[in-house]
C-alpha cells in the first residue's frame, strides 16, 4: 500500500480466472454461471432502484 494524502491506495494484481474455479471444487462453466447470476441480480436491483428514484 502506498499513503496518499489523506487516503491509502491498495494496488490489486488479477491473475486471470483459469485458477479461481479450482480452489473452488468447481470447473469453469458452472463458476462463469454463477458469476453472471449474481451480475444480473446487481443490475436488476440497480434497475429497480433507479426506477423508484425516477
Amino acid at each position: 500500500m502506498e499513503q496518499g494524502w489523506s487516503e491509502q491506495l491498495l494496488t490489486l494484481e488479477h491473475l486471470g480466472w483459469d485458477a479461481i474455479p479450482e480452489r473452488h471444487g468447481s470447473s469453469l462453466l458452472p463458476f462463469h454461471s454463477r458469476l453472471a447470476e449474481w451480475w444480473r441480480d446487481q443490475l436488476g436491483a440497480l434497475g429497480a432502484e433507479a426506477g423508484r428514484a425516477g
